[in-house]
């Protein structure tokens, strides 16, 4: 306990800013409630990229199903996972512990994992520059400003224009925060078994990467090539030892991910795995990517990096070869991976972190100390100035349609206090990624669901079509609707596919979308209360739920299967009684 209070005195710094840098993450939410909380229903101000989608695993581990094998439907929830559940189920959990809802176990952990990720990188830093201004500097820079390393960003900065509308990237709850946890844990432990030779080092190297398996592909492989990189220069140097230790702290993280590769071949089984797979964008080429950001950091970390102390140049070149190993494995598997992953969550703070580093080991050359801290201080102004600007720009695009949500807490309370678990709800596009994350109730399709296995693609093109149905779209408007919102239907019902394969959503064939009006055409023939009811049944909805201000032409009050069971602010709930007696066609 006294070498941890000793540690915490001598970095007492670290632990200031990483607050600091939290508080700035956490603000947005935070002032929110208060500025609004006359008004406020518990639905909090939901603007950072997939945050629904985050947040609807989330709760799904808080009702129960660990696996995650499809927060959103009802069908599908002992299936394999396609996406990882460690991170959803270390935040779930953590709020468990301390008995919070949804929104509470959320906000405490953009306070507790942005912390321990500045902590992390800083503690990773000052193991290779033994600085603490440095470490101090890229941490700061990697929580706040990376998008600095970006240069339409800074053009945008210098014109006062946010270069982000959806908070910084450490506000999304799951990724990177817990991304960042595991892989720079990995690679400070990784360093310190290396250096110290010390077996608890070892064990801590191994726990990290093996459990990053569970959280993020784009961690593990990382991690993975880095280690064979490493082992390849120890090789060149005859380093043996080392080599046995990276190859034990390999093989053990490949035995703690025994359980992942047994969940991966079920998932290569299924019978919908090819499809799914395309929807992920993993497509088949094997064109050469050099990388507009490594390129040029390779050049200036062998130029200006000092080489003399020997082990750590090594184990920094092996860090900064991964990239190009990553960002080309489809030369060898033939198979494209969507490498922005690894732009943004690996080789963006590996950036920022290697050119400060370089920075200041060039202005210690100087001998002045004075141009350190000078550069230290307008370093960590301009990373706070940045990530201030981004949070206060993206609150003030996101507010009002925050405040707007806030009619729909009561409906949420409603279903909560009526509902069952796992009953299944019906709703806009709007409302069903909130209701999987506010109720325990599964939802009858949301946009996120598209990522798993469950979703078929039966699945997908019944619930374009009822949207479309509802929205008044008639036969001799298909044609023109369906070729002018191309991109939107493209990507409801093949995701990034033809994206990846073409350039562009736009890219889906003419053939496919001629088809596909055909058969909404043909779907039109069926008189609305047999279709809905026949398709609420064949999806096992329990409720209904319209906005009459967002969707005033769906008039779902003409159907007699829906009785209205409560309204509030143009909100009506609807019971599904399929026993009901049909009206006339209409």
């Amino acid at each position: 306990m006294r070498k941890i209070i000793s540690i915490a005195k001598e970095h007492k710094w670290a632990i200031i800013f990483a607050l600091f840098c939290t508080f700035i993450i956490m603000a947005p939410q935070v002032y929110f409630r208060f500025a609004h909380k006359d008004i406020y229903q518990g639905v909090e101000m939901m603007a950072a990229s997939d945050e629904t989608a985050y947040l609807s695993r989330v709760r799904e581990v808080q009702d129960g199903h660990l696996s995650l094998a499809n927060p959103f439907l009802k069908e599908a929830k002992n299936g394999p996972y396609i996406l990882p559940p460690l991170g959803e189920i270390i935040v779930g959990y953590l709020g468990k512990i301390f008995f919070l809802d949804i929104r509470n176990t959320i906000l405490l952990s953009r306070f507790i994992f942005p912390f321990l990720d500045f902590l992390l990188i800083y503690s990773f830093v000052y193991l290779l520059s033994k600085k603490k201004l440095t470490a101090l500097v890229a941490s700061t820079g990697v929580i706040l400003g990376s998008i600095l390393l970006n240069q339409r960003a800074i053009f945008q900065l210098i014109k006062g224009v946010s270069p982000r509308l959806d908070f910084l990237i450490f506000s999304r709850p799951i990724i990177p925060s817990i991304h960042i946890f595991l892989f720079f844990g990995f690679l400070t432990f990784c360093w310190l078994f290396l250096e110290r030779k010390t077996l608890r080092w070892g064990l801590l190297a191994v726990l990290f990467l093996g459990s990053s398996f569970y959280l993020y592909f784009y961690t593990w492989s990382f991690l993975y090539v880095f280690c064979g990189m490493l082992c390849l220069f120890f090789l060149i140097q005859k380093k043996w030892n080392d080599i046995k230790r990276m190859m034990s702290v390999m093989l053990g993280g490949i035995v703690l991910a025994i359980p992942y590769f047994f969940n991966l071949y079920s998932v290569s089984r299924n019978s919908s795995y090819a499809e799914m797979s395309q929807r992920f964008g993993f497509v088949a080429s094997r064109d050469t990517v050099l990388g507009l950001l490594i390129t040029p950091l390779l050049i200036i970390f062998l130029v200006f990096f000092q080489k003399q102390w020997k082990e750590r140049f090594v184990f920094s070149l092996a860090l900064l070869f991964t990239p190009f190993i990553v960002l080309n494995q489809q030369i060898i598997t033939g198979r494209v991976l969507i490498n922005a992953h690894y732009h943004w969550y690996c080789h963006t703070p590996l950036a920022v972190i290697f050119l400060t580093i370089i920075l200041f080991e060039l202005l210690a050359k100087t001998r002045k100390r004075s141009l350190e801290k000078i550069a230290a201080f307008l370093m960590i102004c301009a990373s706070v100035y940045v990530g201030v600007f981004i949070q206060r720009a993206s609150y003030d695009v996101r507010e009002k349609d925050a405040v707007d949500s806030q009619r729909y807490g009561p409906v949420f309370e409603w279903l909560n206090k009526n509902a069952g678990k796992d009953q299944v709800v019906f709703a806009n596009d709007n409302f069903s990624p909130m209701a999987a994350v506010y109720t325990p109730l599964n939802v009858f399709y949301c946009s996120p669901a598209i990522y798993y296995l469950g979703t078929t693609g039966e699945r997908l093109q019944d619930s374009l079509f009822s949207s479309y149905r509802l929205n008044g779209l008639k036969a001799e408007e298909t044609q023109q609707v369906f070729s002018d919102q191309r991109v939107r239907i493209s990507g409801a019902l093949y995701a990034m596919y033809y994206r990846e394969t073409t350039g562009g959503y736009e890219g889906m064939p003419e053939a496919v979308l001629e088809k596909l009006v055909q058969e909404y055409q043909g779907a039109l023939s069926i008189p609305p209360e047999k279709y809905y009811k026949d398709l609420w049944e064949k999806y096992n909805v329990d409720y209904a739920v319209w906005d009459k201000q967002n969707e005033p032409q769906w008039q779902l009050n003409n159907f007699s299967f829906l009785e209205e069971a409560y309204q509030n602010k143009g909100l009506i709930i609807y019971r599904f009684n399929p026993n009901a007696q049909p009206k006339l066609a209409q």
